[in-house]
């Protein structure tokens, strides 16, 4: 999911038209350079994207739907800001797992009341992590963020479901306003 949605990007931003397999490498490379401030970082990334045209890498997003990893949470946001036709349209961001039953029976509420009441909108959704175990971890990089905190005294973002309102591209929130609690929809 990382290495495709990096190759998206890569697209999208730099116009580099590259596989799964380069999404991967400038993924890795993006990590790396973070742990490593001041060193230069370098990965290969073969231009050749067009085979991939076929197997939905590079299809553009639903217009009402997005979604992402969250370790490319930032990256993914100012591309979808960047992007958006109506830059006063409100933007929501629903995290989420697919390992999480309370997730599972929430996306369709989430889904129907957003298409009902949130007309012109964009809700991304952002997948927290692949297991159970890696969400729990308390060095997980959305535990600590304070723009993802529903209650002043948590660290971060601190169950998923949660839904959060980031205002709109042309104004975004400089503090989300989170929702948390979905588990019982």
């Amino acid at each position: 999911e990382e290495a495709d949605e990096t190759a998206r990007q890569l697209a999208i931003q730099e116009g580099i038209f590259a596989g799964v397999s380069s999404g991967g490498a400038v993924s890795a490379a993006l990590k790396i350079a973070q742990e490593a401030p001041g060193r230069v970082v370098v990965c290969i990334v073969c231009d050749r994207g067009d085979r991939y045209l076929s197997t939905g890498v590079f299809a553009p997003p639903p217009p009402l739907h997005h979604s992402c990893i969250s370790a490319n949470l930032d990256l993914t946001l100012r591309s979808y800001q960047r992007n958006l036709k109506d830059q006063h349209a409100p933007i929501f961001a629903l995290f989420t797992a697919p390992w999480c039953p309370d997730c599972m029976a929430a996306l369709p509420v989430v889904d129907a009341l957003f298409a009902e009441r949130v007309r012109g909108g964009s809700l991304l959704r952002c997948i927290v992590s692949k297991t159970r175990e890696e969400w729990k971890d308390a060095s997980h990089p959305l535990r600590s963020d304070p723009r993802w905190r529903e209650r002043p005294e948590a660290k971060g973002l601190v169950a998923v479901p949660t839904l959060a309102y980031l205002g709109t591209a042309a104004e975004p929130l400089a503090q989300p306003v989170i929702q948390g609690g979905l588990e019982g929809l």
